[in-house]
């Protein structure tokens, strides 16, 4: 029950957040596999391949001044958005079904969305994670799949 009511209320801060800004696109959690790096916090015993994953929503948007910007829901359950942490957010992609961000971080960690539309019109996104050791978080590479509500390709503009 705690879990229902958790998840609706990120949903809703998320569509709250974002009520000054263009919906892009509206994914749901991630599952993949991460690889931990042996370093820092992360013991030998406990690094290497993991399954891993996010939960929460992700939303692209364009916000009031035109900029795209990433908005997830983090580990931690609070809802980031990308450029409000520092992060600068760029278009690297544009086709008609396929668009994809990277979100570089001053403190060095990458992120790679790619939104796009399978056959049969599926909408999904992967998310590539790149957290170095010595930035703010667990130094770990990871590659998520998500599957999403909505995708609106012709909002992108290079």
């Amino acid at each position: 029950m705690t879990k229902v009511i958790l998840s609706l209320l990120c949903i809703t801060i998320l569509s709250l957040s974002s009520a000054y800004a263009e919906d892009i696109a509206k994914c749901g959690e991630v599952n993949g596999i991460a690889y931990y790096l042996d370093v820092g916090v992360i013991p030998e015993k406990n690094s290497g391949w993991h399954k891993d994953g996010i939960n929460g929503q992700t939303q692209l948007i364009r916000n009031e001044n035109g900029e795209y910007d990433i908005l997830y829901v983090d580990a931690t359950k609070n809802i980031i958005s990308a450029r409000a942490d520092g992060a600068k957010v760029s278009l690297v992609n544009k086709s008609d079904r396929d668009i994809s961000f990277v979100s570089s971080y001053p403190r060095g960690t990458t992120e790679i969305y790619s939104f796009f539309q399978e056959s049969g019109g599926r909408n999904k996104y992967s998310h590539f994670s790149l957290k170095p050791n010595g930035a703010p978080s667990i130094p770990k590479r990871s590659l998520f799949i998500g599957e999403c509500d909505i995708i609106n390709f012709d909002m992108v503009t290079e």
